[in-house]
């Protein structure tokens, strides 16, 4: 192949623009930290009855939330304004999970954030049906546009057989990515980013196994070990070990048994008082309702979700 292939169509300037767009998006998202650290102060002056292990929490999940997307949106923005033939494999392993994610987020804020509000809007709010409208309105278009129209834009650039292409003749040396199918790649980073997350979460000294909820310096040993866990999926499915696979299936189907038995024997403000290491009531009881009524469905939609995607992905791990 050569760059003078008559069925060949240079993408290098729509690499380039999407390269700074990304930059810019990565910026915006390293400009929200301060705000994020603003917000934090303000909220544990005005929540005095706040653990500080929750709020120590919140900030570090928080600032690094915006971090890491910062340094990914630069990190993929500037590979691909320098047209590396890593960044198309990334993105849409990234760029599949954002949008799925953004589905879901996006049906959840207008098919059921309308009742979550309604429930627990505070009785002294006059009109709450014009607040809600509002909330709705502005978070959904938010959600649609950066969490559904973005990634599915990407996703439809990225995919393209020229864009490959391109990449290929601009930088045809081996890519670190050479090695690992983008389906299965999504998975491996998707553990990856868990596993950091769940090292975070081990400051809540709050964990949770079968429908137990364990605290203190044994839920730490035990978020810590689900860490690991984790963090051997991420690498084993990169090597395309197909014990990488069978761990990842057997930790979900393990995490979401352990989930249904927590919210059968515990209710809501059992499990968030554990966490904010609060004993004040969180729900009434008709949020409370409202809450285990459609914890169900989310549970149940993202396992079987994330199952089909590995039982899809299966194909390309190595029997032994």
């Amino acid at each position: 192949m050569t760059e003078n292939n008559d069925l060949f169509k240079d993408r290098s300037g729509g690499l380039k623009a999407f390269g700074v767009a990304l930059i810019v998006v990565g910026s915006l998202s390293l400009l929200m930290i301060p705000l994020a650290l603003l917000g934090s102060i303000m909220s544990r002056t005005m929540d005095a009855g706040q653990s500080a292990s929750y709020w120590v929490f919140s900030l570090l999940v928080n600032l690094l939330t915006y971090l890491f997307l910062g340094g990914i949106f630069l990190w993929i923005g500037i590979g691909s304004f320098r047209l590396k033939r890593w960044v198309r494999p990334v993105l849409l392993s990234i760029g599949w999970v954002w949008l799925l994610l953004g589905l879901m987020v996006t049906a959840l804020i207008f098919f059921i954030m309308p009742k979550m509000m309604g429930s627990f809007m505070p009785p002294e709010v006059s009109t709450p049906s014009n607040i809600i409208n509002i909330v709705i309105a502005v978070s959904g278009v938010i959600s649609l546009v950066f969490m559904v129209l973005l990634p599915a834009l990407l996703i439809w650039f990225y995919s393209q057989h020229s864009v490959k292409q391109t990449l290929e003749i601009k930088n045809p040396g081996p890519a670190w990515t050479d090695a690992c199918p983008s389906p299965v790649l999504a998975i491996s980073l998707f553990y990856g980013v868990s596993a950091v997350l769940a090292v975070l979460t081990s400051l809540l000294g709050v964990s949770f196994i079968g429908g137990a909820i364990i605290t203190g310096f044994p839920a730490v040993l035990i978020t810590i070990f689900y860490a690991l866990i984790m963090a051997y999926i991420c690498y084993a499915s990169y090597k395309l070990d197909i014990q990488g696979w069978w761990t990842a299936l057997g930790f979900t189907l393990f995490g979401t048994i352990s989930s249904i038995m927590l919210f059968s024997r515990n209710d809501i403000d059992a499990i968030m008082s554990a966490i904010s290491k609060n004993d004040y009531q969180f729900y009434t009881q008709e949020n409370l309702d409202w809450l285990l009524k459609y914890q169900g469905y989310i549970l149940l939609l993202s396992a079987v979700t994330l199952i089909a995607y590995l039982l899809y992905i299966k194909k390309y791990f190595k029997r032994t």
